[in-house]
C-alpha cells in the first residue's frame, strides 16, 4: 500500500461524448476507428478484418437506447437503456484496457460508472444457447460475474485488483440474489502511478473453452485525478492470519480496524486483533488500520 502526498491535484473526466454518433448506432471499428479519446484516457479498437470482419477486441462507443435486445442483438446496449452521463458510453470486451500516455504526474483513478450490457444480462437472466441461467433451474447455484480492474505503469503491474460484481448469486436467501441493472458508481481506492487500466471478467459458469457467460460490460464517466509534485512511499501492510479464514482473522498489532469491500464500501469496524468475519459472504475484502495501513484478505 502508498502513502500520498501532493503539491497540487487536478481533477478530470471522460465520458466520450466529444464525439457524435448518429441516433441509436454504435462504432465497433468496422469503419476504420482504432481508439476513442477524450481528454487524457484512450480507448483502443479491434477490427479484425477476417471472415467478413469482425470486433475481435477493445472498446466500442454506442448510444443505443433499447435494453430488451437479447442475444448478440443487445452487444452493444446498456441494459439501462442510455449512458450514465450523457448519451455516449463505451461497451467492453474481456481483456479491455485504457491508456493514458499523457506527461507528467502520477494518475489516481477515483470512479468508474458501471453496468451489464443488454447482451450479458438477459443471459445471465434466461439462459442461452452457450451460457446457463444464473442460479440454475432452481435458484440455489452460487453464480456470480465478476469485473476485474488492474493497473500497470510502465509494463509493471500492481499488486491490487478492484473487483465488482455484476451479478452475484452466492447469497443463502435467494431474494438477495441480483443481477446489476442500473449504472452503478465504483469507487475505488486509488491505484497509484498507472498508466494503464485493464478489466478482465471471471465467471461461475466456465467450460473447457472458457467462460460462457457472454463477455461484455458496460462503463462510463470515468473519473481520475492527476498529483503533480506527488511522492509516493510504500507503508508496511498489516499481518493478517490465517488468509484465507473462515470465521476469525488476526490482525497483528492493530487496535482499530475497518473492513471494506473491494469497491471500497466499509462493512465492519472494531477494535481487537481479533475480527469476527463470520458474517461477510466469501469473497475478498480489504482491512484498513487507523495508521493508514492496509492489507487484503479472503473470506472461505
Amino acid at each position: 500500500m502508498f502513502a500520498l502526498s501532493a503539491s497540487a491535484q487536478v481533477l478530470d473526466s471522460a465520458s466520450f461524448e466529444n464525439y457524435s454518433l448518429p441516433t441509436d448506432s454504435f462504432d465497433n471499428g468496422s469503419n476504420g476507428t482504432k481508439f476513442f479519446e477524450n481528454s487524457d484516457v484512450i480507448s483502443p479498437v479491434f477490427w479484425d478484418t477476417a471472415w467478413g470482419g469482425y470486433w475481435a477486441g477493445g472498446w466500442a462507443l454506442s448510444n443505443q437506447t433499447d435494453s430488451t435486445r437479447e442475444g448478440t442483438d443487445g452487444l452493444y446496449q446498456s441494459i439501462t437503456g442510455n449512458a450514465s452521463d450523457g448519451v455516449n458510453y463505451l461497451v467492453g470486451q474481456n481483456g479491455s484496457e485504457l491508456k493514458w500516455p499523457g506527461p507528467g504526474g502520477v494518475y489516481l483513478l477515483e470512479s468508474v460508472a458501471v453496468t451489464n450490457s443488454a447482451y450479458t444480462y438477459h443471459s445471465m437472466l434466461n439462459g442461452d444457447a452457450f451460457a446457463k441461467k444464473f442460479g440454475g433451474i432452481d435458484g440455489n447455484d452460487p453464480d456470480y460475474l465478476i469485473l476485474n480492474i488492474t493497473s500497470r505503469s510502465n509494463g509493471i503491474w500492481d499488486q491490487d485488483t478492484i473487483q465488482f460484481y455484476l451479478a452475484d448469486f452466492r447469497f443463502a436467501d435467494n431474494s438477495k440474489d441480483y443481477i446489476v441493472s442500473d449504472w452503478q458508481i465504483v469507487d475505488i481506492f486509488p491505484l497509484t502511478q498507472f498508466d494503464t487500466l485493464h478489466f478482465f471478467l471471471t465467471s461461475s459458469d466456465t467450460g473447457q473453452f472458457g467462460i460462457n457467460t457472454p463477455t461484455f460490460f458496460c462503463i462510463d464517466n470515468i473519473k481520475w485525478s492527476i498529483s503533480v509534485g506527488l511522492t509516493v512511499s510504500k507503508k508496511p501492510s498489516i499481518k493478517l492470519y490465517p488468509n484465507p479464514a473462515q470465521n476469525t482473522l488476526i490482525a497483528e498489532g492493530v487496535k482499530e480496524w475497518t473492513i471494506y469491500t473491494i469497491q471500497g464500501k466499509a462493512l465492519l469496524s472494531g477494535e481487537s486483533e481479533n475480527v469476527d468475519i463470520r458474517n461477510l459472504l466469501p469473497g475478498t475484502y480489504l482491512l484498513r488500520d487507523s495508521e493508514g495501513r492496509s492489507s487484503r484478505f479472503i473470506k472461505q
